[in-house]
């Protein structure tokens, strides 16, 4: 795992996202790749798709709730979300809920992984403030 932090931009997976995401296309490039997490759910979830899961609900709660989390977002994506401040829809939010929901589940590689960390529970933490951004009243 190329991680070097407990926060949703420190790791390989998230910065290599963050870098492609297409600022000619909106908000609705996250919600293709939730759907396509979700569409597997019968999957073991690798690695790289949870860390990828949990950035695409971070960006998810930040346009939902004008709130981003406590760490500073990479460049491109400050550029990509000063692009993409349309409304958020009630199912990307369900989109977003669940794919963390997957991603702290058993079949989880990410979970596996951050459970043998001394840092689990750190990590745990920013999870449960992006599910507590997304299930806040809209702003």
């Amino acid at each position: 795992m190329g991680a070097w932090g407990t926060g949703v931009f420190e790791n390989d997976a998230a910065l290599d996202f963050c870098m492609a995401l297409d600022k000619k296309e909106s908000v609705i490039q996250i919600g293709y790749f939730l759907t396509d997490f979700l569409a597997n759910s019968d999957e073991y979830i690798e690695i790289d798709d949870g860390q990828e899961a949990i950035l695409c609900a971070e960006i998810v709660a930040s346009l939902f709730s004008g709130k981003s989390n406590k760490e500073a977002y990479p460049d491109d994506l400050e550029a990509w979300l000063s692009g993409n401040s349309e409304a958020v829809t009630s199912d990307l939010i369900r989109d977003a809920l669940l794919a963390i929901e997957r991603c702290m589940a058993e079949e989880s590689e990410l979970l596996e992984v951050w459970q043998a960390s001394p840092m689990f529970s750190e990590w745990a933490g920013v999870v449960e403030d992006i599910k507590l951004r997304l299930k806040s009243p809209r702003p």
